[in-house]
């Protein structure tokens, strides 16, 4: 069942949405702001500016953010990806018009100074020389630039030396040109009253306004085709562990194949009892882990198959995921096989909705693709309505052998 929600648009453009979802006494905020990479020292730019967005010092309305949220048992981070800036938090049901308030002034008043954006470069640099090392960043950086090359959405950390070539003034440029209602949309999810919260977007946000009329965002470039070729064999000193991460492209989430090709590829990879698990985890006893995921990305979606193993067994795995994706054409989903798929996914589904923390990330992600605040409730009946035909038919169209390509990346040998 659909929460009760509310969807409308400010006159400054700002769309709002909030919806109820009383689980526990709190409201789940999200903020995004479209600010698509173009190159890496842009990137670069907007994490900078993600890091300063919040912090202390850079609103003379409210010089120390952090801890009058703290008082109010509120927290609010920022972050960047390449498609923009997202603001996530969470407060007391009661506190949240307080606190929509504090956002609000730091949007509008937020001026970076050279002191603030000194400090959050520094410590910026810090947690990248940590998340530079984490293997799961490591490995699907290289997977991105094997599939896309030079592209910007493969910058998923920025490097140190870009990041230290950003000045002040080019964070206070990225603010004043990006910052603005017209690109954003704000969800708040929680134990509220919806029309009352829709009543606090409209008094506190309805002064927001753009810095610069009709500035629309620069557009990321167009991807290239995904090439359908052999995988790029990666050593890296940061790996203890072999990796191997492939991925086929699929169709985009509104298109009426997607569900099926879901269901096609949890057959594969993305459930526990999946065939790709039973057969190189529990019987051969090769990987340490197996698993699949969807990507969206622009105008299509990436099936992800991932497994990690020890070094010497990873040109066995290799071979055997691909016999298995050999097996899949061969020997197509069984009814039985869709059916425990699609009463796993719905299930699952409701599961990880309940909290209000992942159901306000799933609809915030709908909404930054501009769709419904509902998709992600119709895409279980969505779901409902897949025939084991069609599940075959898309594991025949889309996770052919021939289709994946990626990368093994291990220890240095």
């Amino acid at each position: 069942m659909t929460p009760p929600y509310k969807d409308h648009y400010l006159e400054n453009g700002l769309r709002v949405v909030a919806m109820r979802h009383p689980t526990v006494p709190l409201a789940e905020i999200r903020l995004s702001i479209d600010l698509p990479r173009t190159d890496a020292s842009q990137a670069a730019c907007t994490t900078l500016l993600a890091a300063c967005l919040l912090a202390d010092g850079i609103s003379p309305e409210h010089p120390t953010p952090t801890l009058e949220l703290a008082r109010l048992g509120a927290e609010l981070t920022a972050t960047a990806d390449p498609y923009g800036l997202i603001v996530s938090g969470r407060c007391p049901g009661s506190a949240i018009s307080t606190v929509l308030n504090l956002l609000e002034s730091v949007l509008r008043t937020g001026a970076p100074t050279v002191a603030v954006v000194a400090r959050e470069r520094e410590r910026l640099a810090r947690q990248l020389q940590v998340a530079q090392r984490i293997p799961q960043a490591v490995v699907r950086t290289a997977l991105l630039r094997h599939l896309f090359g030079p592209h910007p959405l493969t910058i998923q950390l920025s490097a140190q030396e870009d990041i230290a070539a950003v000045t002040c003034s080019d964070v206070t440029s990225l603010w004043r040109e990006a910052i603005m209602p017209s690109r954003a949309c704000l969800l708040v999810v929680g134990n509220i009253a919806i029309d009352e919260v829709a009543a606090v977007f409209d008094s506190t946000f309805g002064e927001w306004t753009d810095h610069i009329d009709g500035l629309l965002p620069t557009p990321m470039p167009p991807l290239r085709a995904v090439a359908e070729s052999d995988l790029t064999r990666v050593d890296d000193a940061r790996l203890s562990r072999a990796h191997l991460s492939i991925c086929a492209t699929g169709v985009a989430t509104d298109d009426h194949r997607y569900p099926a090709l879901f269901l096609a590829g949890n057959i594969l990879a993305g459930l526990t009892t999946s065939r790709l698990a039973s057969s190189i985890r529990d019987r051969a006893g090769l990987v340490y882990s197996v698993s699949g995921y969807y990507e969206p990305i622009p105008g299509a979606s990436l099936v992800h198959v991932l497994t990690d193993t020890a070094r010497q067994f990873a040109d066995e795995v290799l071979a055997k995921t691909y016999d298995e994706l050999a097996q899949l054409s061969a020997e197509p989903p069984t009814a039985a096989e869709v059916d425990a798929a699609r009463t796993c996914a719905t299930g699952a589904f409701a599961t990880r909705l309940a909290p209000q923390a992942a159901l306000a990330d799933a609809v915030a992600a709908d909404l930054r693709r501009h769709q419904s605040p509902t998709e992600t409730f119709r895409f279980r009946h969505r779901l409902r309505e897949v025939t084991a035909q069609s599940v075959r038919s898309a594991a025949a169209d889309f996770l052919h052998p021939d289709r994946f390509t990626g990368v093994l990346a291990g220890p240095v040998r």
